[in-house]
């Protein structure tokens, strides 16, 4: 079953070959593609009067962008699939003035409120920009459930270094830090591009009013970027609050067994003093002499005991 689609205004007729998935009076043309081939993207993006556009794929590391191209800009966003969330999936967008050109290597929900909400005939869909916000705003809205795991996850490891007795928190903690770290390098990435789009769309790709679109997607990206550095704050505390604890317990496992050694310390000492081969000891032939020296070991240990408590030293 072929998984692109074209949604349009006018007759619905297919673009470029493609199905029709819905017609939207008086909108805006979306063609939507899934693991397309580069050509069809560049026969796509020429069908709305874009230039080439396949060349600005991903790069390396997951960075978002905007790049200005032959009739319109290029965009590029990342969505984290729930459940994958660690795999974030590229966003394509090639932009118009008469249309708007996505593609993606999957297929992504987070696609479907926005693609039903521009096939509503009484929707408010009737620019790209409209199109385009509706695209960025649920990207970004599908980040605050992961966002809510995220923070499960630190309470979580939170209650897990107070404890003390998991040997896996380090790893946890690094593990949910690294995930933090590469979450927080996109948003920064995303939140640049919203920013280059309040520009764009107040200069040369239509009237100023069609800035306010990508406010609120503004300010969400920055509550995203604010909550991702908490993240990054609360895993540092977290970190300390784990090796402090760990380091009071080495503490505690140090005075004990100094506590222990002082005891016993004493009774050694007398131990190997009558130990030794001399047959002028005092109480050497005594008939109870080893049961006294038993009684002195015990009671120097037992005042040793009494003065560590005294002290609140146990």
């Amino acid at each position: 079953m072929d998984r692109n689609r074209t949604w349009q205004s006018g007759a619905g007729q297919p673009a470029g070959g493609l199905p029709a998935a819905g017609e939207r009076p008086g909108g805006v043309r979306w063609v939507m593609l899934v693991h397309p081939p580069a050509e069809e993207v560049d026969r796509q993006a020429r069908s709305l009067g874009l230039g080439e556009v396949a060349r600005l794929g991903p790069g390396p590391q997951p960075r978002a962008k905007l790049e200005p191209v032959r009739g319109g800009f290029y965009l590029r966003l990342y969505v984290f699939p729930p459940g994958r969330e660690r795999e974030p999936v590229a966003l394509h967008l090639a932009v118009g003035r008469h249309g708007l050109l996505s593609w993606s290597e999957e297929p992504l929900a987070v696609l479907d409120p926005v693609r039903d909400r521009h096939r509503d005939p009484e929707g408010d869909i009737t620019s790209p920009a409209a199109l385009l916000y509706h695209i960025v705003d649920a990207v970004l809205t599908s980040l605050f459930p992961y966002l809510d795991r995220l923070n499960d996850e630190i309470v979580r490891l939170e209650g897990m270094a107070l404890d003390g007795s998991n040997a896996r928190i380090q790893s946890e903690l690094f593990r949910v830090k690294r995930e933090v770290l590469a979450l927080r390098r996109v948003l920064a990435s995303e939140r640049d591009v919203v920013h280059q789009l309040l520009r764009v769309y107040g200069s040369s790709l239509g009237p100023r009013e069609q800035a306010d679109y990508f406010l609120e997607s503004y300010d969400h990206v920055l509550r995203l970027f604010d909550t991702v550095d908490t993240f990054r704050e609360m895993l540092g505390a977290v970190l300390d609050a784990h090796l402090s604890t760990v380091s009071n317990r080495l503490n505690e496992i140090v005075k004990t067994l100094t506590l222990v050694t002082t005891v016993l310390l004493p009774a050694s000492l007398l131990a190997s003093l009558w130990g030794t081969n001399f047959d002028a000891l005092p109480g050497r032939d005594h008939p109870y002499g080893f049961f006294i020296l038993l009684g002195v070991m015990a009671a120097v240990s037992a005042g040793l005991l009494w003065i560590f408590r005294r002290r609140h030293w146990l």
